[in-house]
């Protein structure tokens, strides 16, 4: 079964400042495929990765849009500060695998010990695993073949930073050459004349074969597509789609995690097109997703989240091996 790729959203954000270099290292130096950032256009033309469009969160702000400042006025900022306080602890599971009275059929239960909540799916072996969450009511469960006691804590606390800057594209490029980068383009063409092929141009050094484009200005991604076919490019939603709408004219969706489950997903693979939902911060989730068949799983959470993969592997193997 192929397993989603993970990626840090903005970086490794409970543990350095989002969306900056040592964010972004953070996440790949603990396993993460890649990372996601938000890039604006700079009055003189440059790529500025930052979330928000004004230096509200930054300084307090909110009347001065990036738009409207030079790259080196930026870089004059501090986002020290801009770490998300992290709500996960500690990862502490009981994992069962159940046989069933259906052969192909498998019961995995994840009992988390923290709250007594447990999560119940049934895995289906066929040519691959795929899960249904809601059982078959002929499914009962038989006995117990695998069983695990996962712990795991989070991604743990952040340092202690002083004088972080605000890099540009460029310099996220040089420090991640090779990995996974999903550009959000903030705002759209509209916003920022030129800022489609600002992007393309600062990218081609690096090639294209890594990037993932996304923005929720749909019909920016499509002028892209129509200019530069051979990029790839996600439509970004939050508010409830048809997922094949959604995807028209581009190359797949990353959608709001509530927003699409496993038909969704598997619909929208049937047109060779991609699934990145998020942001997926709570552990089981990235269970479901991970079976669920998503291409990536955005993460608040990075470093769990590639633990969290790892033992999805380890029960997949463990099913396919009966």
């Amino acid at each position: 079964m192929k397993l989603p790729l993970i990626i840090g959203h903005r970086g490794a954000r409970t543990v350095a400042p989002e969306n900056s270099i040592p964010s972004f290292k953070s996440a790949i130096q603990c396993g993460a495929d890649g990372v996601e950032l938000d890039v604006h256009l700079t009055k003189d033309g440059k790529l500025a990765v930052i979330h928000d469009s004004t230096l509200k969160r930054v300084n307090g702000d909110g009347k001065t849009y990036i738009k409207d400042l030079t790259m080196k006025e930026i870089k004059a900022l501090d986002i020290s500060h801009l770490i998300k306080k992290d709500q996960c602890k500690e990862i502490q599971w009981d994992i069962k695998i159940f046989q069933t009275n259906r052969r192909s059929v498998f019961v995995l239960s994840v009992t988390d010990q923290n709250t007594l909540k447990t999560h119940s799916y049934n895995l289906i072996l066929g040519n691959e695993i795929t899960i249904k969450h809601r059982g078959f009511s002929f499914v009962k469960k038989g006995d117990v073949f695998f069983e695990k006691e996962f712990s795991v804590k989070c991604d743990g606390d952040p340092h202690d930073f002083e004088n972080v800057k605000i890099p540009e594209l460029s310099e996220v490029l040089d420090a991640l050459n090779g990995h996974f980068i999903n550009i959000e383009i903030k705002r759209g063409e509209a916003f920022y004349p030129g800022i489609i092929d600002a992007l393309i141009k600062e990218i081609e050094p690096f090639g294209y074969e890594n990037i993932l484009f996304s923005s929720f200005n749909y019909e920016t991604l499509v002028e892209m597509k129509r200019r530069y076919p051979f990029v790839k490019a996600n439509r970004l939603y939050m508010t409830l789609h048809n997922p094949l709408k959604a995807a028209k004219g581009v190359d797949g969706v990353n959608p709001l995690a509530a927003l699409i489950g496993k038909k969704g997903i598997m619909r929208v693979h049937k047109t060779n097109k991609t699934v990145f939902p998020w942001v997926i911060n709570k552990p089981e989730n990235t269970v479901k997703f991970s079976v669920f068949g998503a291409d990536g799983i955005i993460t608040d959470l990075p470093c769990t989240m590639v633990k969290i993969r790892a033992l999805v592997k380890e029960i997949t193997d463990a099913i396919q091996k009966v």
